[in-house]
């Protein structure tokens, strides 16, 4: 598995740095959005990229919150009645999260 592992954090380092340099490309973030928007921000990117963070060192812990990240921002999106995110590049950007989960599982079952 440290396979696995160590392809998920290259992933998580280059799908970190497309973030940041949307978000530079973007400007100033809390200038131009909505309330609803903070908080879907919140969830991804930062929530994803600091359970990819995580995962460094806690594959299991980092890999739960960003799937969980992930997974509270289609919620969101869904109970605040906006228009849900198509495409695959949201899910495509949280995959370290993925890979770090299935590192800690598989980590816990061997008993490591």
């Amino acid at each position: 598995m440290p396979v696995i592992g160590w392809f998920a954090r290259v992933l998580s380092l280059l799908s970190m740095s497309i973030i940041v340099l949307f978000a530079i490309g973007e400007g100033p973030l809390p200038l131009h959005l909505t309330r609803i928007e903070l908080v879907l921000f919140l969830f991804f990117p930062l929530g994803t990229s600091i359970g990819s963070l995580v995962g460094w060192r806690q594959p299991l812990l980092g890999g739960g919150l960003a799937v969980s990240s992930l997974s509270a921002f289609y919620l969101l999106h869904l109970a605040a009645g906006l228009r849900f995110p198509s495409g695959t590049w949201v899910a495509i950007f949280t995959l370290p999260g993925f890979l770090f989960l299935l590192v800690g599982v598989w980590g816990r079952a061997r008993g490591e």
